[in-house]
């Protein structure tokens, strides 16, 4: 497992909540320990990665697994990746 950004914001649905972002393979794990769902969209300046289909993610354990085909990451998100990954 890699972790691709220490700090970003997973959206979905018109909430979003802080974590850490993982890739393995063509899947993206989204880790949220000790954070909550904020009902807010989140702040465009930050790194974002926004699920666009959440039927096909899975929530356990303050973890989000979701394929990459299925997100879209945001100009921040994928320059900070480009740059420290």
């Amino acid at each position: 497992m890699t972790c691709l950004i220490t700090g970003c914001d997973l959206e979905m649905n018109g909430k979003h909540i802080h974590g850490d972002l993982h890739q393995i393979g063509d899947v993206y794990v989204f880790n949220y320990f000790g954070c909550e769902w904020v009902y807010t969209p989140a702040p465009s300046s930050g790194k974002i990665v926004k699920i666009l289909d959440m039927h096909e993610m899975y929530e356990a354990h303050s973890t989000i697994v979701i394929p990459k085909d299925h997100c879209i990451l945001n100009n921040n998100a994928s320059e900070y990746i480009g740059r420290w990954a």
